[in-house]
């Protein structure tokens, strides 16, 4: 009997589990980081509260930089792990509703250097 209860009680913290993001990190505002199942799998999204969000970047997110303008991000594509691509939000462009305009990129990275010097970009910082 004793096992049968410290199985289900293995079980019950198992499922309890279940459905909860492996990562989630507040960035500024409604902008996150988050991975689903694993933690490869981090996104910056647009939260819109209740558990739902949109995306933004795609997996997998590796820098994050923000101010009050713009969110920045560093990519490192899962397909081509040996790429970096960088990433800006127009925070003025985005919304619940904004379109695809609001996300400008992917750029390398004398492209972004070029990004940052003419909008005075925030810094990049790691997401782990």
């Amino acid at each position: 009997m004793r096992l049968r209860t410290i199985g289900c009680s293995v079980l019950v913290l198992a499922l309890w589990g279940c459905g909860q993001p492996v990562r989630y990190e507040k960035i500024d505002g409604p902008y996150i980081v988050v991975a689903a199942d694993v933690v490869e799998d981090r996104h910056l999204s647009y939260d819109l509260g209740d558990g739902a969000s949109i995306g933004r970047v795609e997996a997998t997110v590796i820098g994050v930089g923000h101010n009050d303008r713009y969110i920045t991000v560093q990519r490192q594509p899962q397909a081509s792990p040996q790429t970096i691509e960088y990433y800006y939000v127009v925070r003025d462009l985005d919304g619940r509703h904004a379109s695809a305009e609001a996300v400008k990129g992917p750029f390398d990275e004398p492209t972004y250097r070029a990004e940052v010097a003419r909008l005075n970009l925030p810094d990049l910082k790691p997401v782990h």
